[in-house]
């Protein structure tokens, strides 16, 4: 168990460092992977690492779809606020993410 838990830890901390130089302005970073291998956690590992405060939202929240139902710049300015990072966990979850993202 011991051994398991240090690779898990090693391919975290790679993991992290991959995603960490990822993470530009204006950008997307998508975390693909099977159900229930990680992937939240992992993000929250890179996120608890910065110094700025993150907005989180998450897709299975029927509130976030509405707020990011309204495509306007202004909308989205409103949204994030003072923010520098958004974190939207179930993001497949929100209709016509793409393009909002874009």
């Amino acid at each position: 168990r011991q051994q398991h838990d240090g690779i898990m830890k090693y391919l975290v901390r790679d993991l992290s460092k991959s995603i960490f130089k990822k993470l530009q302005p204006n950008k997307v970073v998508i975390i693909l992977g099977a159900r229930r291998v990680g992937k939240t956690m992992l993000v929250q590992e890179v996120l608890d690492q910065l110094d700025e405060p993150v907005l989180r939202l998450n897709g299975d929240d029927v509130y976030v779809h509405d707020r990011l139902s309204i495509r306007s710049v202004e909308n989205y300015k409103q949204i994030l606020g003072s923010f520098k990072l958004l974190f939207i966990d179930e993001a497949q979850k929100i209709p016509d993410i793409g393009s909002k993202l874009k």
